[in-house]
């Protein structure tokens, strides 16, 4: 419809109305291209984390070889600090690997022969051998990159304007049949039915919607930044407001990513502080993965390392056949060997039958919690000493953001790689209520059913996550995805918000809509509120934009119709346009009271109240026009211009204060300073160019006077017929 518009005001030589309209479409095709942008930043970032080395064995010899060089079906040898290239499965050896680049849990697993090893995992201890199986985008690492591409969120504000158009080309297309019909009869030139066209076009599209759109979510930048969150893309404030899911992930999310000693559980004579001691002694000052630092934090802590002088202490590393790490301590001449690892392998080297301790380490890890046992001993025997439970600590404000986007009306479900016994402990604790899926559901062929049906989804890998919002999306919810590695990336673009936490890295900040630069997620709940409240102006301004838009080229046309006369000049209505579209800007900072509930936009209700009040306007302006013409016998560029006065204070102001409060206009929340000093502004400019004839023909002041008090008599029909409408 606009380039339409461009076209006619091209052939009938109106210039600057077509520069106007060709700088609205620029500046939203800029700001397109902004957004379109952030998304091939992210693929450009995923690509840069492929770019590692590996040990080859080609033709007979070993070489250090690029990962872009690497081809299915090569031998690879990996240790302790390499990072996965490809994906591998292992034929020879048993290594611990950090998958958070995956899973994003911190957390070590073990893999041995026959399992495979993901792209972009780290290698934490041991070594293995593997034949390259995926390379590049065919692995589960570099499928996140593809992701990414697929990713496309839906474009809500798109699909309103479009909407909102359609009601308005249908009507414009009646008019212009209706109104063309007859001025061919009655022989006017097809240059005057193009003029008659083309205002009304102008007049109906909705050439400041997007503008609106913009210069709301704008205002809600700043008042976000205050609170540390950053706008990536504008449109994600807008989508907040319609949220009715919030996928959260875990690690990093909920949890602080960062194991803790839980429980220390003596099984001798050792106490616990003894415990931690030893176990402190066997951990590596350059092995500092996240088991072995919070092993060694927890004896800090208790202030338990203190100096110990010139003892000697020799490190035995990982040995995947055993399944264990340790120490030999020289403590006062005496040499004391110390061992830990998983509880069954230590179990059988301390010669200790595992089901004297199974309940033990079942109690242990009943939340999930990961257990490594201790041996202590000399260098005839290592005794079973006692167990500790390692775990990722809850934030402290996870339960409490949980409970308050719960009250917003918001679903809150759970995404994590952990195990369905982990996720649960983790769902109960945060407050998540709801059904667990099984670890072995397939997350590619989730359907709506198994979204609505649960609320905690384990075993979850990055293209699961994907797949999940995608489910989500098909029945129709708004969703809302938080996260913080590049395992999160394709969701977090895929969401209508996608939200990087403070902690999160670039590949996941470039494809999130808000990012917060605080620890937590307490800035959520606000956050929503304020989108909330952006939604209510843009209601308030889409209801005054549809009375008008209904109302005037309705007038226009029937005025014609039945005056056989022109109400209005092309000018004049093009004048009004800019009137009504830029001052109305002003709803974007008026008081409002955000929804306790997602607010989603269903044109109907909308449609139906602006067309009740646009027929009031309809009525009334057709009564101006007559009494004008007819009663005082004015000329009619007089009545022209008193028509110009009507509709920039009945539809431009009067429409305003109707429809941004359905109740009372008198009653809170009270218009804000920007829209009283516009209305303001815009009665003065008004009156003077109408009483002084700026660019018209002037009328009387009492006509002004007349017109004004007219346009309050349809701010107090229209507050009667709100009471109609509740």
């Amino acid at each position: 419809m606009l380039e339409v518009s461009i076209v006619i005001n091209l052939v009938i030589g109106k210039w600057p109305d077509a520069l106007l309209i060709i700088a609205l479409l620029i500046f939203q095709a800029v700001l397109g291209f902004y957004q379109e942008n952030n998304a091939r930043n992210a693929v450009a970032l995923l690509k840069k984390q492929l770019l590692v080395m590996a040990q080859v064995l080609r033709d007979g010899v070993w070489q250090i070889l690029p990962a872009s060089e690497i081809v299915p079906g090569d031998f690879l040898h990996l240790q302790a600090g390499d990072v996965v290239p490809a994906d591998i499965e292992i034929s020879k050896g048993d290594v611990f690997v950090n998958q958070s680049q995956l899973t994003g849990e911190s957390m070590s697993v073990e893999m041995e022969k026959g399992k495979t090893l993901y792209a972009g995992s780290l290698i934490t201890q041991g070594e293995a051998f593997g034949n390259v199986t995926a390379i590049g985008d065919k692995t589960y690492y570099g499928k996140t990159a593809s992701f990414v591409k697929l990713a496309e969120r839906p474009p809500l504000l798109q699909r309103l304007a479009l909407e909102i158009s359609r009601y308005l080309l249908v009507l414009d297309v009646i008019l212009v049949i209706a109104a063309g019909g007859v001025m061919l009869v009655t022989g006017t030139s097809p240059a005057s039915l193009l003029t008659f066209t083309l205002m009304l076009l102008v007049l109906s599209v909705p050439v400041a919607l997007p503008a609106m759109s913009t210069l709301s979510a704008t205002m809600g930048v700043g008042a976000l930044a205050k609170m540390g969150v950053l706008t990536a893309r504008l449109s994600a404030i807008e989508d907040a407001a319609a949220m009715d899911t919030l996928c959260i992930d875990k690690t990093g999310t909920l949890t602080e990513n960062k194991p803790r000693v839980g429980r220390v559980l003596p099984l001798s004579n050792y106490s616990e502080n003894e415990i931690l001691y030893y176990v402190a002694r066997t951990v590596d000052i350059s092995n500092q993965e996240p088991i072995n630092a919070a092993l060694k934090q927890a004896a800090e802590e208790r202030k338990l390392l203190k100096d110990t002088g010139d003892q000697d202490i020799v490190f035995e590393a990982f040995d995947p056949k055993i399944k264990s790490s340790g120490a030999w301590v020289n403590e006062n001449g005496k040499k004391i060997h110390i061992i830990k690892g998983e509880p069954v392998a230590l179990a059988k080297l301390t010669e200790t039958p595992f089901q004297n301790i199974e309940d033990k380490v079942l109690e242990l890890s009943k939340n999930g919690d990961r257990v490594v046992a201790v041996g202590i001993g000399d260098d005839t025997k290592v005794k079973l000493a006692g167990l500790i439970s390692l775990t990722d600590p809850i934030l402290t404000d996870s339960k409490e953001l949980v409970s308050m986007v719960k009250n917003q009306g918001i679903r809150v479900v759970l995404l994590t790689g952990d195990g369905k016994k982990t996720a649960q402990s983790v769902a109960e604790q945060v407050g998540i209520i709801g059904e667990t899926a099984p670890d072995d559901i397939d997350y590619e062929k989730i359907n709506s059913k198994d979204v609505e049906k649960y609320s905690v989804f384990p075993r979850v890998f990055p293209e699961d996550k994907y797949f999940i919002v995608k489910a989500f999306q098909n029945a129709g919810h708004v969703v809302g995805m938080t996260g913080d590695g590049v395992n999160d990336a394709p969701a977090l673009k895929q969401a209508s918000v996608g939200i990087a936490t403070a902690n999160a890295t670039d590949v996941a900040k470039s494809s999130a809509g808000l990012i917060l630069t605080q620890p937590g997620l307490t800035n959520i709940p606000a956050m929503i509120k304020i989108s909330r409240g952006i939604h209510k102006r843009m209601h308030t301004w889409i209801l005054a934009m549809i009375t008008r838009k209904a109302a005037i080229p309705t007038f226009i046309t029937f005025g014609l119709l039945i005056f056989k006369e022109p109400v209005i000049t092309p000018s004049l209505a093009f004048l009004f346009m800019l009137f009504g579209d830029i001052v109305t800007f002003s709803l974007s900072k008026d008081n409002v009271v955000p929804s306790t509930k997602p607010d989603r936009w269903d044109m109907k209700p909308i449609v139906i109240r602006g067309s009740i009040y646009a027929l009031l306007m309809f009525v009334m302006s057709l009564g101006v026009f007559w009494f004008a013409r007819n009663i005082y016998h004015m000329a009619l560029s007089q009545a022209q211009t008193i028509v110009f006065a009507w509709l920039v204070l009945v539809a431009g102001q009067a429409a305003l204060y109707l429809v941004r409060n359905q109740k009372a206009f008198w009653e809170k929340p009270y218009p804000s300073s920007w829209l009283l000093g516009a209305t303001i502004l815009t009665f003065l400019i008004t009156a003077f160019m109408s009483i002084e004839g700026l660019l018209m023909r002037p009328i009387p002041v009492t006509w002004f006077g007349i017109v004004l008090v007219l346009a309050f008599g349809y701010l107090i029909l229209g507050n009667v017929a709100n009471l109609f409408l509740k």
